[in-house]
Formats: C-alpha cells, sequence, structure tokens
C-alpha cells in the first residue's frame, strides 16, 4: 500500500477480501481443507444472501400487504440459521447416500 501511494500519491481503490484460504502446495489436498474452505467463502455468504432476500421479499409481498410486521430477532435469526443448516446437512449427506446406493427413495 505504501509503494502504491509513493508511486501513484493515491489509492483509488482498496479491496479487503476476507475469506479462509491455504497455502498452496504440490502435495494432494484433503477433502478436509476443500470443505473448510467452501463453507466459509462460498456457502456461509450464499446462504446469507438467500435468506436476506428471502427476509425482505416475505416482508414486502407477504406480511404488508396482509397489515403485518415483521420483528427484527438477531437471536431467533442465528439460531434459525444454524439448525436449519445442522438438519439440512443431515438430509443432504442421507439423500446422496441414497442416490449413490440406488436406493429407493418414499416420497410422503
Amino acid at each position: 500500500l505504501e509503494r502504491v501511494e509513493e508511486e501513484h500519491d493515491r489509492v483509488d481503490v482498496l479491496l479487503n477480501i476476507a475469506g479462509v484460504g491455504g497455502v498452496i502446495r504440490t502435495e494432494p489436498v484433503t477433502a478436509e481443507s476443500i470443505r473448510a474452505v467452501m463453507e466459509v467463502n462460498f456457502v456461509v455468504p450464499l446462504t446469507l444472501a438467500v435468506y436476506t432476500i428471502l427476509f425482505h421479499y416475505q416482508r414486502r409481498r407477504v406480511f404488508e400487504p396482509l397489515g403485518r410486521e415483521v420483528r427484527h430477532n438477531l437471536v431467533g435469526l442465528s439460531l434459525f440459521v444454524v439448525i436449519y443448516q445442522l438438519f439440512m446437512s443431515i438430509f443432504s449427506v442421507v439423500g446422496y447416500a441414497q442416490e449413490l446406493t440406488w436406493r429407493t427413495r418414499r416420497w410422503k
């Protein structure tokens, strides 16, 4: 940053992109390290974006026409995100296992 300021007298844009990454290695990468990077860099931001879109859509298109108000409950939202992701992860693994073993699924 200092070198850029010395050469150009100012910084036009500075991006600070948070995430988890690893050092580039020549040995094989483990599935666990890939999972950790994907969870932080992809799944978490995507989940938060989807929930934000759903919140605004429901507030404007569902609750406001009915004359209802959406409460702002950060603790409730946080618990919902954690618990929902926990159950959906388990159900996803079960679904993948059934698909890989060619087991029939029963939809009720």
